[in-house]
């Protein structure tokens, strides 16, 4: 089929806006990674779900990939593709806040700063926020999205009480945890491989009006590490938590911890952060409007850099490798780090997270999510993507897993290792709803049903070979 002719057809199915002008395809032939660059056909925005439910079925019949995007905040090109269809949703931003109920309802394309201004007038707030709030609710139910907070609520995704989905067969359902619960929970960062997200229903909680943040600093990662445990063991009143190791000249690492506990009355609050035995140096308490905090004013749009790729690496680790891990990534990567936001430590517990697509390590109760945070200039990239691919084997090596929204670029074998024992079912889920293959293909690896093992395979991967993560 010509590009010429898909345009025409779409344009006739649909009320939204279907174009092929060159200067809209340009805006969604990259994402926010600058990894993959590829060139869809048409750029469809929906005027709602019918719209996207008659993409899909057209689509389906004739064999033409779809992306779903809201701000194209992926990192590996799962929201583009080449000679498809990009289903850009930011115009599905309706929203309504239902304070009775403790949920808000929204399009895919309404922005969590926007979700946040809403619920902040009812003294409510979504339980789990990420550091960057100018991205689509859609999206991150999308990607899985975990933050500051997950410690305590798990991931966004775990905080989703419903969602309406146009399957990649063009089916439009709507799922719960009653209801189609494989679906939900599959399409649950399942990164736009089972279902194209319409409307998200998620839940709200009350916050206290004063959020006290008690800087921690340290010395060793050893000793960051054994104030991470004690900080989030159960019975901590801390409400967030935000750990960073710095690259710092000379080939060192700075190490700092932010602990918020929200209180009611500054005048009672304890001056020094309320858990027994902590290791870190503690500076003086500082105090804001629990709404300011929860906004994140400071945090500003920031457009990618031309000629700068993101290749950002985020894993799940079993507490007990979290130090062999950090450790080599001190080793190796104080170059590639120096001058970015370098490592985000993210310590909880297993049980936070229910969510079967959202694959954390399942050996041990207490894990640590790792992020990685490199800017490359795009001459330097095939360097960093080769030492990042061996970053990412040696995660899969000490039985961790990967967060899909960053840069993954797997073999059938490693996402077998990913998934364990739940690579059967999503490998059937992905045939059951998307039969044609349309949704993203190219991201996941998948298999012919019969194909498929039972379970997690008992072998490491093989040393990274792949020819390239733009492909």
């Amino acid at each position: 089929m010509s590009d010429r002719a898909l345009t025409a057809d779409l344009s006739r199915l649909l009320t939204g806006r279907v174009s092929d002008d060159p200067a809209v395809l340009a805006t969604h032939e990259t994402d926010y990674g600058r990894i993959v660059h590829r060139r869809p056909a048409v750029v469809v925005q929906p005027d709602g779900a019918a719209d996207v439910a008659a993409t899909l079925r057209y689509a389906a019949t004739h064999g033409v990939p779809v992306s779903p995007r809201g701000t194209g905040h992926s990192l590996r090109g799962q929201s583009t593709n080449d000679g498809g269809v990009v289903l850009d949703l930011t115009g599905l931003d309706h929203l309504s806040v239902d304070a009775g109920a403790r949920l808000f309802r929204c399009g895919p394309g309404a922005r969590w700063r926007t979700v946040v201004a809403a619920a902040a007038r009812h003294g409510l707030a979504p339980p789990v926020l990420t550091s960057y709030p100018h991205v689509t609710v859609g999206g991150t139910h999308s990607a899985g999205s975990w933050g500051e907070s997950s410690f305590r609520h798990g991931a966004q995704v775990d905080n989703c009480a419903a969602l309406e989905v146009v399957t990649g067969a063009g089916e439009r359902l709507r799922c719960d945890p009653e209801t189609e619960p494989e679906l939900f929970g599959h399409v649950l960062g399942g990164m736009g491989q089972f279902a194209v997200i319409t409307e998200v229903e998620h839940r709200l909680r009350e916050y206290h009006p004063i959020a006290r943040t008690y800087p921690l600093r340290y010395e060793t990662i050893e000793e960051m590490l054994a104030d991470l445990r004690r900080l989030v063991a159960p019975g901590s009143t801390l409400s967030s938590l935000e750990s960073t190791v710095e690259a710092a000249p000379g080939g060192t690492w700075r190490h700092r911890v932010l602990a918020t506990l929200e209180i009611d009355d500054a005048g009672s609050a304890p001056p020094r952060c309320p858990v027994a035995g902590l290791l870190g140096r503690q500076g003086p308490p500082a105090d804001q409007p629990a709404a300011t905090f929860l906004a994140r004013p400071q945090a500003g749009e920031v457009p990618p850099v031309p000629g700068v790729a993101q290749p950002w690496v985020v894993a799940f680790l079993p507490w007990s490798r979290a130090r062999v891990f950090l450790s080599v990534c001190q080793r190796r990567l104080h170059g590639l780090l120096a001058g970015t936001d370098a490592m985000v430590l993210w310590p909880a517990r297993r049980a936070v997270t229910a969510t079967p697509m959202l694959r954390v390590p399942e050996s041990e109760a207490e894990m640590i999510m790792v992020g990685l945070f490199p800017r490359v200039a795009a001459g330097k990239l095939p360097g960093a993507l080769a030492l990042l691919s061996k970053v990412s084997d040696l995660a899969l090596e000490l039985g961790g897993t990967r967060h899909l929204a960053t840069w993954v670029h797997l073999d059938l074998p490693r996402w077998r290792l990913h998934f364990g024992t739940e690579w059967p079912k999503v490998n059937e889920l992905k045939h059951r709803y998307d039969p044609a293959g349309i949704l993203n293909p190219g991201f996941i690896e998948y298999e012919p049903l019969s194909a498929a093992p039972a379970g997690r395979p008992a072998t490491t991967p093989a040393p990274a070979t792949r020819s390239s993560a733009a492909g």
